[in-house]
């Protein structure tokens, strides 16, 4: 029996990589739910918190 996920490269990520990743998309959709959802503004010091979290991403996997 083919498995169609065999074919596609695997690539490990340690644990705190993952979480990372979980966290970045955690709250990215938490923020286009109270967006759109909710009718939460967007204020400036999101777009400041969006670069701290850009920023940790970067220092973490480089």
């Amino acid at each position: 029996m083919y498995h169609p996920f065999v074919s596609i490269p695997r690539t490990s990520f340690a644990r705190e990589k993952l979480k990372i990743i979980q966290e970045i998309i955690t709250l990215c959709v938490f923020m286009a739910f109270a967006y759109l959802y909710l009718g939460e503004a967007f204020r400036w010091n999101y777009a400041v918190s969006f670069l701290f979290l850009i920023g940790a991403v970067y220092f973490a996997f480089r």
